[in-house]
């Protein structure tokens, strides 16, 4: 007789275990609370995951299933994220009594997650749930580390509890005791009444079925006594059954049946107390199922409302697009016919250059060749008459005019090749002195004729990155016009002025200057000129509006400074080095 109510008080060791098992939920859900802060917001944005989170700490285990799977089956799930939504959904599984599949759940999460020993609480209590004592000590014991209980909030209490049931099973009885009061001495100081009754029917029943019950029945009866100022019905009811058992084996019949009405009377409690949950339950889910059907309604009503939205929003989207499209052509209509007049002022302007150019050039031309003329006229009177004296004098006139109507012809040749882009710039690095010095070869002769004097005082170490004919067919110019409007006995000078990023080739002369509307003539981009000096010397402007542009594509400028009677000073502002 003392075996069987022995053997049928070991029935309830296992309401302590559910019960801590769900306290170590508390613990859980802050240090998920801590360590979810440290995943980036940006991988906790998916809705899914938002609504599994919210479902779990409100205990909704049916709802947690249902977005859990949701989210870890679709293509945005976050490799920081889903660890957890794996452990609401094994936990939510445990809770359902599915213990297979939440087994298989827990498992798949990576050791490396953050709350681990939490997986490892878990997957004991279902191994306990499972009656498999030796797997679910093993997984308890892997977190009895008291490093582990302090950096994961574990509630120590719960897992040495658990601890101490395991062994009982396994009736280790030593291990058990040690285990189950280091959990009662945790749960006394922090003053837990219900987990406080729950150890001490434990300890009593540790100690009854190995009929030590002078050490088991004091427990029995603080458990009694204790369990009076709880309000949980299942601890009162437990604790009653456990003191007519214990009276019954003392033969104390009267006693136990006091103890036995007890129990009824708080079963009775209970189960009215699980039929008003049901109830309460059953008026929630009717609730429910209203409120879901109203959503419902509204949600077609909504439909409809944003069919018609919608309808009205693409009409004048539609609208919209058809009025922009109309401003948008209206608009290049207006663009196309601005680009249409703007290439008509152009082609304009180049035909009346074109004109001046023609006329300008044919009458230069005429006038060289008309002096070629009459100076061979004068020269065969002169060999005919055999009278030599102006001899030389006609020659080199005969070679300034061949001189100058080369130049001419050469710019007119180079200019055309620009306007039709058949130029090819390469630029390089050069010496500008001996640039200078390779242009100013062919002129000597000519300034030892007008005994002009020529000083090149560029710094031999000044370079510039330019295209080499370019550079010298603009010096070439510049040079012939300093020598065409300089007076006999004046002089010229070409000097530099450098910094870090350009080099000033300053060619300067003692020449007749320009006045202030030739300047202004010169310095607009495609303006043409017909000028002669006294000495009859020709200008077209030609060669300086070709300067500009050789300059231009080396990425170089022209400063031009004049006066008439005084002179002209031209700057040649070039890069040093590749831009």
């Amino acid at each position: 007789m003392a075996g069987r109510c022995r053997n049928f008080v070991l029935v309830f060791l296992f309401a302590g275990a559910g019960f801590f098992c769900f306290s170590q939920d508390e613990a859980t859900f802050d240090a998920l609370e801590k360590y979810l802060l440290e995943v980036p917001a940006a991988q906790k944005q998916d809705p899914n995951f938002k609504k599994s989170k919210v479902f779990f700490f409100q205990r909704n285990y049916d709802s947690t299933l249902v977005y859990t799977n949701k989210y870890l089956t679709s293509k945005a799930k976050k490799p920081k994220v889903a660890p957890y939504c794996l452990f609401f959904r094994g936990v939510s599984l445990s809770k359902k009594g599915l213990f297979a599949e939440a087994r298989e759940t827990l498992l798949e999460i990576p050791k490396s997650m953050s709350v681990y020993p939490h997986v490892n609480i878990n997957l004991g209590v279902i191994e306990l749930s499972e009656k498999k004592y030796e797997k679910a000590l093993a997984y308890f014991l892997k977190v009895v580390d008291q490093h582990l209980i302090k950096e994961f909030d574990l509630n120590e209490g719960v897992i040495y509890h658990n601890i101490g049931i395991c062994y009982l099973h396994l009736e280790r009885f030593e291990e058990a005791e040690k285990a189950l009061f280091h959990a009662l001495t945790y749960q006394e100081a922090r003053k837990d009444t219900n987990r406080i009754v729950s150890s001490y029917l434990d300890v009593a029943n540790l100690y009854y079925i190995q009929y030590k019950d002078d050490l088991a029945i004091p427990f029995f009866v603080k458990g009694y006594e204790l369990s009076k100022r709880t309000t949980d019905f299942e601890l009162k009811k437990n604790a009653a059954l456990n003191m007519s058992i214990v009276e019954g084996g003392r033969k104390n019949f009267e006693m136990a049946l006091v103890y036995r009405n007890e129990y009824d009377q708080w079963k009775d409690s209970l189960n009215d107390q699980q039929k008003v949950w049901a109830i309460a339950q059953a008026e929630k889910e009717l609730l429910a199922e209203q409120g879901r059907k109203e959503r419902l309604v509204l949600e077609k009503d909504n439909s409809i409302r944003m069919a018609e939205r919608n309808g009205f929003i693409y009409s004048s989207i539609l609208l919209l697009i058809l009025l922009l499209t109309g401003i948008y052509f209206y608009r290049q209509k207006l663009k196309a016919n601005r680009i249409i007049q703007a290439q008509k002022q152009k082609v304009d302007a180049l035909n009346e250059m074109k004109n001046q150019l023609f006329s300008i050039v044919s009458h230069d031309l005429r006038s060289s060749v008309n002096a070629f003329k009459i100076n061979n006229a004068a020269l065969l009177e002169m060999l005919e008459s055999g009278a030599y004296a102006n001899l030389k004098e006609l020659v080199a006139s005969n070679g300034a005019i061949a001189n100058s109507t080369y130049t001419l012809l050469d710019n007119l040749l180079n200019w055309a090749l620009l306007q039709t882009e058949q130029i090819y710039f390469l630029k390089e690095m050069h010496p500008t002195k001996k640039v200078v010095d390779q242009v100013v070869i062919n002129y000597a002769p000519l300034f030892k004729e007008k005994d002009i004097t020529f000083e090149n005082s560029i710094t031999a170490s000044d370079r510039v990155f330019a295209d080499l004919d370019s550079l010298k067919l603009v010096v070439r110019n510049l040079l012939d016009n300093a020598l065409k409007f300089t007076p006999v006995k004046g002089s010229i000078r070409v000097s530099s002025l450098s910094d870090d990023r350009y080099c000033r080739i300053v060619i300067e002369d003692t020449g007749i200057g320009m006045s202030e509307e030739v300047l202004l003539e010169l310095r607009e981009n495609s303006s043409l000129v017909s000028k002669k000096n006294g000495q009859g010397s020709i200008g077209t402007g030609l060669g300086m509006q070709l300067c500009k542009s050789m300059l231009a594509q080396n990425q170089g400028t022209m400063h031009i400074e004049s006066k008439e009677g005084k002179g002209t000073k031209i700057t040649l502002e070039i890069p040093k080095q590749t831009p």
